[in-house]
């Protein structure tokens, strides 16, 4: 950049002598009068007539105080990189100018950028120590999900005919991780006052960021009840024959727990040892739809009676399996010989 400084600015040099009007000469001025940033000296030359002369010098100094120009490069959004809570985008270069043409330019851009959003100025600076800024915003955003493990299932055997209490301490905590600080988890699913019915309960847990990501992972907690048998499992029936399988629903203490509202359900037959299976088969047409039928005289205050044909069965041990109201796989044995 230059300045027009005119004659009539840079003014005329005096000079005298003892004997002659001296000339003035004067050198150094920039062509056309354009003065660049900084100082420029000039000399004026004063000779006579005899050759004597005398020098003085002037200081043009051109004060630049115009600032840069600059702008930012467009904002920036980013995801944080897997298994860290920052990323490292590329954001750019500012671009500038200055009146010298000549103009440096910064910033304070980090190398990697935290979750959030971080304000990078950018500084332009000339020679003349002048200055402007712009700002340029980088987004960065966790999509990264949490993890969460669920602890194990749970397998507790029904006190009542409610079902159990279970402990919080019993049912244990989910452990979550996620890769930015900060990650809560709840669960769902939990009765009031921990009571679990008899069955399966799904427990669902929930891992949740900072950022509003989730997560999810289920607990099973099955309440069963106890067999209690009426029956003596290892004495062998004759091959053909009927044999009367009586049992109790009981709790953890042995309490009967049998019900007449509570269907029990004979499903299928497997053989110890061996691949063979079937299907009961019950002797005449006293449990219809293979359930078994209560009996209130049986136990303490009734129980359940299943007469099982073992006509097209074979001799060894075999499992009984069956359901509880539709649910679980409970499993008793008897002989045949």
């Amino acid at each position: 950049a230059t300045v027009l400084v005119p004659d009539t600015a840079l003014g005329t040099a005096t000079a005298t002598d003892n004997c002659f009007t001296p000339t003035v000469t004067r050198s150094g001025v920039p062509t056309g009068n354009l003065f660049p940033i900084g100082t420029t000296t000039l000399t004026y030359n004063a000779a006579d007539l005899v050759g004597n002369t005398a020098t003085a010098t002037q200081r043009v100094t051109v004060v630049d105080d115009t600032p840069p120009t600059i702008t930012a490069p467009p904002n920036v959004t980013a995801s944080t990189v897997p298994g860290t809570c920052a990323a490292a985008p590329a954001i750019g270069s500012a671009t500038a100018s200055d009146n010298s043409g000549i103009v440096a330019v910064t910033s304070n851009a980090p190398a990697s950028f935290p979750k959030g959003t971080t304000t990078v100025t950018w500084t332009a600076t000339d020679p003349s120590g002048n200055t402007a800024s712009a700002a340029q915003l980088v987004a960065v955003n966790d999509l990264e999900l949490p993890m969460i493990i669920a602890p194990a299932n749970v397998t507790v055997t029904a006190t009542s005919a409610s079902g159990a209490v279970v402990s919080s301490a019993a049912l244990g905590s989910a452990a979550a991780t996620d890769n930015c600080p900060a990650v809560s988890v709840s669960s769902s699913g939990i009765p009031a006052g921990n009571l679990f019915p008899i069955g399966t309960t799904i427990i669902t847990w929930t891992a949740t960021d900072a950022s509003g990501n989730t997560a999810r992972a289920t607990q099973t907690v099955t309440l069963s009840y106890a067999v209690c048998l009426l029956y003596d499992p290892t004495k062998p029936a004759k091959l053909g024959s009927t044999i009367p399988i009586k049992l109790t629903l009981c709790g953890a203490d042995g309490t009967n727990l049998s019900a007449a509202a509570t269907v029990v359900h004979a499903v299928r037959l497997t053989k110890a040892n061996d691949t063979v299976s079937g299907t009961p088969e019950d002797s005449g047409s006293a449990n219809p739809d293979n359930d078994f039928r209560f009996d209130p005289t049986l136990g303490v205050s009734g129980g359940y009676i299943y007469n099982l044909s073992t006509k097209n069965l074979s001799s060894g041990t075999w499992s009984l399996h069956f359901t509880v109201n539709g649910q679980g796989d409970y499993t008793i044995q008897f002989q045949v010989k």
